[in-house]
């Protein structure tokens, strides 16, 4: 799934894109082990929590926490390198503007 590199609009793309970043983290061993480890989330607990908002601000704080993490997700997905960051403020209710 390519991320538009326009930008977040609103709160369901902030969701989606939250949940796209999940699909990343869960592709990569390494990404999973450290979001399990450091969120304390365990996998099962992970599908019933698709869609709380917190859990999906928690999921862009882990990918936000590490620019090599940011760049390389947004390299692959083909979207603008801001639109992490544009995601978690709309989720948590604020903006820029």
């Amino acid at each position: 799934m390519t991320v538009e590199k326009v930008g977040v609009k609103n709160e369901q793309e902030a969701e989606a894109l939250a949940l796209v970043i999940l699909e990343f983290i869960l592709a990569d061993q390494v990404l999973l082990d450290r979001f399990l480890a450091m969120s304390g989330v365990t996998p099962s607990q992970m599908k019933s929590s698709l869609t709380d908002r917190n859990f999906l601000i928690g999921v862009l704080d882990f990918l936000l926490g590490n620019e090599a993490d940011v760049i390389s997700f947004c390299e692959q997905r083909e979207a603008a390198l801001e639109n992490p960051k544009i995601a978690r403020q709309i989720l948590a209710g604020y903006s820029d503007g």
